[in-house]
């Protein structure tokens, strides 16, 4: 790629505003870091010290066991709407479960935030996988290739209220009928706010080579950036993300009670979800 065409290198933060986010261990020095107090304190001091974005993860229940795993959580877009009003450059996004959220209401609610933050706000867009999560709203978990076709409906239904004529937009699919979509005020970024994907199945890395402005990836399930970067030019039929791809890795030291260096974190790693993937734990359904 021209080095013209290459985006910035960014920086972000995956934010703790979730209970014993990022460590499942049952010792946590700040086990309450989960607050709002506590995230609004880590997002000032992240735009301070430059970076570039702040990333939530969105639950709605805990995951059980000793430590019940991301039980208690900041939902994410009321989340965003408080640490744009508290920060001033930083970009924040919003997690948003697309079983959960009418795609109308999501556009509205993120023309709202991208104002409040002076377009600052992007939108991290999961297809869903947790049976437990919304089997207890009564939401069905539908077969994998047919909720990333839903979430492409969804992405496109976004981009068609954020950018067409307010009350000109209509769409109709297997899972949404909108007529004459209205939604006031369109976001301040123009086309839209930046809009993201983390699955990295086929059908993800499709979406995202479509769809998305940003692939989110975990080396744990890539195992390396050139796999999952070719398999989006492969399945996007040369049409590459408009944005960076974007991977974290967390290493860690623990020390013994008498102070010396322990064994790595990453002998025990964990892949976000609280699973061992060296073990081949992984959650069922994943995206």
């Amino acid at each position: 790629m021209p080095e013209s065409e290459r985006e910035p290198f960014q920086l972000g933060i995956f934010m703790p505003n979730c209970s014993h986010a990022y460590c499942i261990s049952s010792y946590k020095p700040e086990p309450d870091d989960w607050t709002y107090e506590s995230n609004k304190n880590i997002a000032q001091a992240a735009e301070a010290a430059g970076f570039d974005f702040l990333f939530p993860v969105s639950r709605w229940r805990g995951f059980g066991g000793e430590t019940n795993y991301l039980r208690t959580s900041l939902e994410t877009m009321t989340w965003a709407a408080a640490i744009l009003a508290a920060t001033q450059t930083i970009r924040v996004y919003s997690t948003v479960h697309v079983p959960v959220f009418h795609p109308l209401v999501a556009a509205k609610m993120g023309g709202t935030l991208d104002h409040i933050g002076q377009g600052r706000w992007g939108i991290n867009i999961v297809s869903g996988w947790s049976a437990t999560e919304f089997g207890m709203m009564g939401i069905e978990l539908l077969p994998h290739a047919e909720r990333y076709q839903r979430t492409a409906a969804f992405i496109e239904i976004l981009k068609g209220l954020w950018t067409q004529e307010p009350g000109s937009f209509t769409h109709v699919s297997p899972w949404y009928q909108i007529t004459d979509g209205y939604v006031m005020p369109q976001p301040m970024q123009q086309p839209h706010p930046p809009i993201v994907n983390a699955g990295t199945s086929d059908a993800a890395r499709d979406l995202v080579a479509r769809l998305c402005d940003w692939g989110l990836y975990r080396p744990a399930f890539g195992r390396s950036h050139t796999r999952y970067g070719g398999g989006l030019q492969a399945t996007g039929a040369g049409v590459r993300p408009t944005g960076p791809l974007c991977g974290h890795a967390v290493c860690a030291v623990a020390r013994n009670r008498k102070g010396s260096p322990g064994r790595s974190a990453t002998d025990h790693r964990s892949d976000g979800y609280g699973c061992r993937p060296e073990l081949g734990e992984r959650p069922e359904h994943r995206q």
